[in-house]
């Protein structure tokens, strides 16, 4: 169980703005309020892909007969070689990535790479929506850097992966991240929480940010991502006195355990997404 509600009633306006080359600007900004808590902050950030994305060359998971091995011939069309992935850091494969499309976590399309002379070649593009998440004791100071730091993942089939990130969780397709926070706590720290009481959540709606990033991912070795990222910090209540402790996560592939540590940690001039 999980409680959530809002540290203020600060709004946050998104705007876009996608050029034919999908060049992507986005900008975020979080009022002030009438409580003094809160205070006026702003993050924008530039972002540029020479990637020209094909709408008519999107990927169906839910298209008859579609599976892993369907995905596995588009992704190999559009230059990515799926056995490439057994290597990434991220102990996942194309059943997973799969998985990720069906539920809506990632859409994939193919693109166009316009600094590459060779017009007719091909590459595929995943898109994810990410909340990342900085859990912070409830007695934190502003000048207090200590969040709660996912350090390690263990796989129902035993394969570990290190994290050494705050929480995050991909936003389900229509999903607000707001909403996302509830949900990424219950499903990720439900576990936790002390003598099965509810754990609070407190949004702290001054920290906002939302950053677009674009690389290789680090999962998926090979396929570019593309990251829309919404950082949050927030209050979480129930959670043990520790400073380090584990969670177990169940999901549709098995039992994830992970192993959680409070330390410092502050956000990166250029944040690459969790993978």
């Amino acid at each position: 169980n999980v409680t959530a509600r809002c540290a203020s009633r600060a709004t946050h306006g998104v705007s876009w703005r996608r050029t034919r080359a999908c060049a992507l600007t986005a900008s975020t900004s979080v009022s002030s309020s009438s409580s003094p808590s809160v205070a006026s902050s702003s993050f924008s950030t530039s972002f540029s892909s020479s990637y020209i994305i094909d709408d008519e060359d999107v990927f169906d998971p839910h298209a008859p007969a579609t599976d892993a091995r369907t995905l596995e011939r588009w992704l190999t069309q559009r230059g990515v070689d799926p056995g490439a992935f057994a290597s990434g850091r991220g102990c996942k494969d194309v059943e997973d990535l799969l998985h990720e499309c069906r539920a809506g976590e990632s859409a994939l399309a193919g693109a166009r790479d316009s600094s590459n002379p060779d017009r007719t070649a091909r590459r595929a593009i995943r898109t994810v929506r990410v909340l990342t998440l900085r859990i912070r004791r409830p007695e934190f100071t502003d000048d207090d850097t200590r969040c709660l730091i996912e350090i390690s993942q263990t796989f129902a089939n035993g394969k570990m992966r290190s994290r050494m990130r705050p929480l995050s969780e991909k936003l389900a397709a229509g999903e607000l991240w707001r909403d996302c926070v509830a949900r990424a706590v219950r499903e990720e720290l439900g576990s936790t929480a002390r003598d099965g009481h509810p754990l609070e959540i407190d949004i702290i709606d001054r920290t906002y940010a939302h950053v677009v990033s674009e690389r290789e991912s680090t999962s998926y070795p090979g396929l570019t991502s593309r990251f829309d990222l919404h950082r949050v910090d927030a209050v979480v209540r129930g959670l043990p006195h520790t400073d380090e402790f584990d969670s177990i996560e169940h999901t549709a592939r098995g039992d994830l355990r992970a192993r959680w540590a409070f330390m410092p940690f502050v956000w990166p001039d250029e944040d690459i997404g969790p993978g």
